[in-house]
């Protein structure tokens, strides 16, 4: 149906825009720690952080999102994350960034642990497979493009600030059209089946 074209485009959209979040992370955290002096160690500590926070996060978030519902979870973590990385350009300390490295890694794995479940149980019969091609697709447009787009931003005189807040207000915006697309009355209805 058109609503359900509509809601996987947005889902897919939101998975994309949060896999390119992920790829600018990856690559800027690395760049930005050093240029304000962190050591390496505290670096490793920093991104490590954040792939243990989502390898141990997901199975849990997953689970939270079969029982609980994906809509708000899936929200909430492009919130969640969006946040954090507005946040990190703004200090210098190895310990806040592990701290907001931890809060991004629990975004990530809330958005992407519910959006393929989501994108499923939207999608159950003959669409289901060029629904859920679609979608990894755009999470590997995403991802890639996400250090070309945020070099882009952090190349101008916003530097690592534009580029942190490029990222930042991007998952915001997509918890905002998310929150939109899918949490109206009659969305929901749509949706609630399938998420209880």
């Amino acid at each position: 149906s058109i609503v359900r074209d509509r809601l996987v485009l947005v889902a897919s959209s939101v998975e994309a825009m949060q896999y390119l979040a992920y790829g600018g992370f990856e690559f800027f955290i690395v760049i930005y720690a050093d240029s304000v002096g962190i050591d390496l160690g505290w670096i490793v500590l920093i991104t490590g952080a954040q792939l243990l926070t989502v390898i141990f996060a997901k199975p849990i978030l997953g689970r939270m999102s079969d029982n609980k519902g994906r809509d708000r979870l899936i929200s909430g973590g492009c919130a969640v994350g969006g946040l954090a990385l507005l946040v990190m350009p703004l200090t210098q300390d190895p310990i806040v960034l592990i701290f907001l490295s931890v809060v991004f890694g629990l975004g990530f794995a809330a958005v992407t642990s519910s959006t393929a479940a989501l994108v499923s149980d939207l999608c159950t019969g003959s669409g289901s497979g060029s629904a859920m091609g679609f979608l990894s697709t755009v999470m590997d447009v995403g991802q890639a493009s996400g250090p070309i787009i945020v070099g882009g931003v952090a190349a101008t005189a916003l530097g690592y600030l534009g580029g942190f807040g490029a990222m930042g207000v991007g998952l915001l915006s997509a918890s905002a059209i998310f929150a939109l697309a899918f949490m109206r009355p009659g969305t929901e209805t749509r949706t609630s089946s399938a998420r209880r």
